[in-house]
């Protein structure tokens, strides 16, 4: 019989908690996010604007505002190690490898007076010091489907899918194991939308790299993810195979978001909306969803629900979906 232990999760989130602010006010960005990311599998986070992805994500990489954004609860494990407690000096060395992040609105992240070329080689520099910078650089943009001259031009000089290549290049010099993409198609159109897409799954399979992609777009994560994770009001609240999440959806709140999103026209033929907005992120005991829920019941204001299984890894918390006798 073997003994051999099972592999460690490349990436793995339990119970996070981030808060924002002075402990007389603060906000709680994060609540209770639950992640995991295998080794070479492609995993979307989703929800409207608000309910923490991007906080979420940036906490991965310790990269929450300074002296303002905090760690408050839970744990980050990253290829077997706890990363939670990190020091800057050790996230530094974190950063890039095994972990990288392409960040929404390119134009913001790169240096308007630096030349392409060279904060590609910056990124190369210093993760494979001993590397030619010249080929490699010439390498990372062929992998990315730029041409050569792109190293001698400036950020304003590039379109915004261009750009976009640009940052997936920076962040490959690094030869991450996983590389976090938040709202990567954001401002672009449907096309080249579709393009950084499937350049995204191409660089996955030709890289052995793992993808997480933060993304409001359910359409889009439906048909480039092996799981979903569905976020509110700085909750997961949702995960599973993709096809069981967006076939079988089982909190109110992704039958909402799938109603609202381009995958599903309803019997007039035109989408869904979700009524109300996000709520203000103060600390709360219900489902934050309750407010903007057509089926919540007291227990819903009063308590928060546990994690229920819908079917083998599709999970949910929805006090529709067990006893309320739980909240007695």
């Amino acid at each position: 019989m073997s003994t051999t232990a099972p592999a460690e999760s490349l990436l793995r989130v339990d119970a996070l908690q981030v808060t924002y602010g002075p402990p007389s006010h603060l906000v709680h960005a994060v609540a209770d996010a639950t992640l995991m990311v295998e080794a070479g599998e492609a995993v979307g986070l989703a929800g409207e604007s608000g309910c923490g992805k991007s906080t979420l994500a940036r906490a991965l990489l310790g990269l929450l505002p300074e002296r303002v954004g905090r760690v408050s609860g839970g744990r980050i494990r990253i290829a077997g190690k706890d990363v939670t407690a990190f020091r800057d000096t050790q996230w530094a060395a974190l950063r890039g490898h095994p972990v990288a992040m392409v960040f929404q609105d390119p134009l913001s992240f790169l240096n308007p007076v630096v030349r392409i070329g060279a904060q590609i080689a910056e990124s190369v520099r210093q993760h494979d010091r001993d590397v030619a910078l010249a080929p490699r650089c010439r390498e990372l943009l062929e992998l990315v489907k730029l041409p050569e001259t792109v190293l001698r031009q400036y950020p304003h000089e590039l379109s915004g899918g261009m750009r976009q290549r640009v940052m997936l290049a920076i962040a490959l010099g690094c030869r991450p194991r996983l590389l976090v993409a938040d709202e990567p198609t954001t401002a672009l159109d449907v096309t080249t939308q579709a393009e950084i897409m499937a350049l995204l799954g191409t660089l996955r399979g030709q890289l052995n790299m793992a993808l997480l992609v933060v993304s409001h777009d359910l359409g889009l994560l439906r048909w480039h993810c092996d799981r979903l994770y569905i976020m509110y009001a700085g909750r997961t609240i949702e995960w599973g195979d993709t096809v069981s999440v967006i076939d079988r959806p089982a909190h109110p709140y992704t039958r909402g978001l799938i109603a609202a999103s381009r995958l599903q026209r309803g019997s007039n033929g035109r989408f869904g909306a979700l009524r109300g907005e996000v709520p203000a992120l103060e600390q709360r005991l219900g489902c934050p969803f309750a407010p903007r829920c057509a089926d919540a019941e007291t227990v819903c204001r009063d308590c928060m629900p546990d994690v229920t299984a819908v079917t083998g890894a599709h999970h949910a918390k929805c006090w529709q979906l067990g006893s309320r006798d739980a909240a007695a």
